[in-house]
Parts: structure tokens; sequence; C-alpha cells
């Protein structure tokens, strides 16, 4: 976390254990659509549990979209597929860059949950 705070200018970071799995983000839960599933990075390589990554599990769920907590390395994103972050702070973010490199040339996944998840917090917040 020391690197993330010595870069003001990220918005966000992967954080890897020894076997470069991504485990967690800076401030918030990666999570990476390959194009078929929405893979979550395990809670046992010791990420947090969070709400809204829950949130965002069922929600995917809800639409269709199967999540698997299975474990990722940022070249496997490099290759295909959307990344995106999940956060109380954030709701769903899209990353541009990835290791230096162009990344999620269409938000598709992402948009759509920003949609459905802006319209659940916002009926939570009338109710």
């Amino acid at each position: 976390r020391s690197v993330f705070r010595d870069h003001p200018d990220w918005d966000e970071i992967l954080r890897l254990n020894r076997a470069d799995q991504v485990v967690d983000g800076g401030l918030s839960t990666p999570l990476w659509f390959n194009g078929r599933h929405v893979l979550a990075p395990p809670l046992q390589l010791g990420g947090l549990e969070s709400v809204n990554r829950e949130k965002m599990i069922v929600l995917c769920q809800s639409l269709g979209i199967k999540v698997i907590e299975k474990a990722w390395k940022p070249k496997d994103i490099t290759r295909h597929g959307e990344l995106f972050f999940v956060g109380s702070g954030i709701g769903v973010m899209s990353p541009t860059h990835l290791l230096g490199r162009k990344i999620n040339k269409t938000n598709f996944l992402a948009v759509r949950l920003w949609h459905h998840y802006r319209s659940w917090a916002l009926h939570k917040a009338i109710i």
C-alpha cells in the first residue's frame, strides 16, 4: 500500500501475493470478466470481504452472469476481458491502464453493472 500512497495520480492498484495472483485492490475489490464469467479473487488469498463485493456478486448472478471465485493474474487481463473495481466509495470503476498498457477498450459489463448498482443504491436510499 505504500506504493499506492507514493503515487497520488493512481486511482487504484492490484495487490498481489507471492505467486503474482490478484488478492485485492488498494481501496476496493477487483473483478475480472473474462468474456464468459466474472472472476473474483478468493478471500482465502487474503483479500477483504466487503458489502459491495458481495452485492456485486449477487447483482451479477441476478443478471445471469456466473461469478467464480478463482485466482487470476494481471497478465490474464491484458489478453482479453474487462477489469473493474467495486467498492462503496466508487460504485463501479473501470481502469484505463494496467502494467503500462491500455486496457478495457469496451466497458460493457462495468457500465451495465453501474446502472443496476446505482438503481439499487438509490432505491435503498429512498426507503
